[in-house]
């Protein structure tokens, strides 16, 4: 199995052979999802019409929807339907790029943490499997494209303290500058340089400099837009913040016990392959009667991190009324607890991997041999991410897509912890990855193509002259035609996002007089019209249909 053609696996690959693996694996991904579908998943629609409006009249305005600044991310997706015309589908081929780029940028970035190149390229190979981030590589959100400029900056930055070059710090300046203006925890970066400055002992002081100056800028920037100058959204989210870090005890339940489990549940989900590789290291220790070693060694700590774990799904199931079960974060993985069985097989997976992973992340901050033996350039990655932790520990909101920011040091602290591994266990490790592919890739297209559908029925809607307010269609749809509506409802003087979602929006479906439903669901107590049946193809290229009705309504 180790062969292929009378040759090892490895060599039959090459050094770099596992980046090309990854790369071409996400090539044919690409051609199986189809990024050319007209329609917007998520907060990119307003997104979108920022990038529109910067076309229309050559100037940027933030949506009032956006509680993120994001003006790297509008200039660049604007450079993009400069050329191919200004379409969701250009829009998402701009992330799909960055995504390309960051597969490239997390793979060198793990060679300049000691990794040969198998072994970078498999932790590369687990970073594009990875299910969230390849479903937002293929929509217009802040995601992946904030993922890939931290990537790069980190990479550009390492490089440039390990060489003591003033050129690729500049460079990695520019890239964490990008960061920061897409997302304003690109900060972390800024933060992350300092205290590895701090922690630094001879080599070029100046350097440091070279690499703060335009970031702090861009920072500056963003804090005086949030602060000073705020949008509906960021004096919503103000408000929030405030509240959130007023609550006194709750905000440190959560703080030191819930948010920290939680977030170790969803980076074993996120590095499934992993968990596996770590399970097969214990298998292999037991075979090699090394019990009493791995018992000393790693028990104590596994165990102590099953107390916390399970004190932190007590504290979210008794203090904040949540559930035993995964998911815990909103957003994208409601199909995982949908039925118990599924949400008991994903929970008891994603404790394991909790409590495989929790010692190897704590020691990589609390050895001290193990932190003063690394070169400085390698603790600008640990640091940063530390920021970044702490950052998503005091927002007021976290959902499961904002972690995506931690899989870099998840991935090479877990690499570094299992290098030997990495080689000893390439082909089953390949094995999982590929089946994760199938069915991450499987996922993100048959929600693509659902979304799509929708969108075409209220395309075709109003194409005959239907307004977009009588029309009930996916929530993305109607808030890129009507989100003006709600602020002239609200004469500009607030945004409520609960408002929007849970009164606003399900009163204006229930006004409207046309309808887009999926035809096992069609509606029911009422006449309707069926106007016109959708077909598209699902995850598997099934074959699903959408209904376009009509109300009737009744004359007396």
């Amino acid at each position: 199995m180790q062969r292929i053609c009378g040759k090892p696996l490895g060599r039959w690959i090459g050094k770099q052979g596992w980046l090309g693996v990854s790369l071409g694996l996400f090539a044919l991904v690409a051609l199986y999802i189809n990024p050319l579908r007209e329609a917007a998943t998520d907060d990119d629609w307003a997104y979108a019409r920022m990038v529109q409006h910067l076309l229309e009249t050559g100037s940027y305005k933030l949506s009032d929807w956006a509680s993120a600044n994001l003006p790297f991310q509008v200039y660049w997706g604007g450079l993009f339907a400069l050329f191919g015309g200004y379409s969701f589908s250009s829009l998402t081929f701009s992330t799909l790029f960055l995504a390309f780029v960051g597969l490239i940028a997390f793979y060198y970035l793990a060679r300049e943490h000691g990794l040969d190149e198998t072994q970078a390229g498999l932790l590369t190979l687990c970073l594009l499997v990875s299910p969230l981030r390849l479903r937002f590589s293929f929509n217009f959100m802040t995601d992946v494209p904030f993922l890939t400029l931290l990537t790069l900056a980190l990479l550009l930055y390492t490089r440039a303290l390990r060489w003591q070059s003033y050129g690729w710090m500049f460079v990695g300046s520019l890239a964490a500058s990008a960061a920061i203006l897409t997302r304003q925890f690109g900060l972390a970066l800024v933060a992350g340089l300092l205290v590895t400055w701090i922690f630094s002992k001879g080599g070029k002081k100046r350097i440091y400099l070279t690499g703060l100056i335009l970031p702090i800028l861009a920072g500056t920037g963003q804090l005086y837009a949030g602060l000073v100058v705020p949008n509906l959204a960021a004096e919503y989210h103000t408000g929030r913040q405030v509240d959130y870090l007023t609550r006194g005890g709750e905000l440190l339940g959560e703080f030191l016990l819930w948010r920290p489990a939680t977030i170790l549940h969803y980076l074993a989900l996120f590095c499934l392959p992993l968990v596996a590789l770590i399970l097969l290291r214990q298998v292999s220790k037991f075979r090699r009667f090394r019990l009493l070693e791995t018992a000393q060694s790693g028990d104590a700590a596994q165990f102590g991190t099953s107390i916390y774990l399970l004190l932190g799904l007590a504290y979210g199931r008794f203090i904040k009324k949540g559930t035993w079960l995964m998911p815990y974060l909103p957003w994208n993985f409601d199909l995982l607890g949908e039925g118990r069985f599924r949400g008991i097989i994903t929970t008891l997976l994603t404790f394991t991997g909790a409590i495989l992973f929790g010692p190897i992340f704590s020691r990589r901050f609390t050895c001290r041999q193990a932190w003063k033996e690394r070169p400085v350039h390698q603790h600008l990655l640990d640091l940063t991410s530390l920021f970044l932790l702490l950052f998503h520990l005091l927002y007021f909101q976290i959902g499961d897509e904002y972690l995506l920011v931690l899989l870099p040091f998840a991935l090479i602290a877990l690499g570094r912890y299992l290098k030997e591994e990495l080689l000893r266990f390439k082909i089953p490790l390949v094995v999982i990855c590929l089946l994760l592919l199938l069915v991450s890739s499987a996922w993100t297209r048959g929600r693509l193509a659902e979304v799509e559908a929708f969108w075409k029925g209220g395309e075709y809607l109003r194409a005959i002259g239907v307004a977009p307010r009588e029309i009930s269609s996916f929530w993305t749809w109607y808030c890129y035609y009507s989100f003006e509506e709600y602020l002239t409802e609200t004469n500009y003087r607030k945004l409520d996002a609960a408002d929007l979602y849970f009164r606003w929006l399900p009163e204006r479906f229930k006004e409207s007089h046309f309808l887009i439903t999926k035809a096992t669901n069609p509606p029911s107590g009422e006449e309707w019209e069926v106007l016109l049946e959708l077909t598209y193809q699902g995850a598997f290229f099934e074959e699903q249909h959408l209904l376009v009705v009509k109300r009737e309504v009744k004359t007396t």
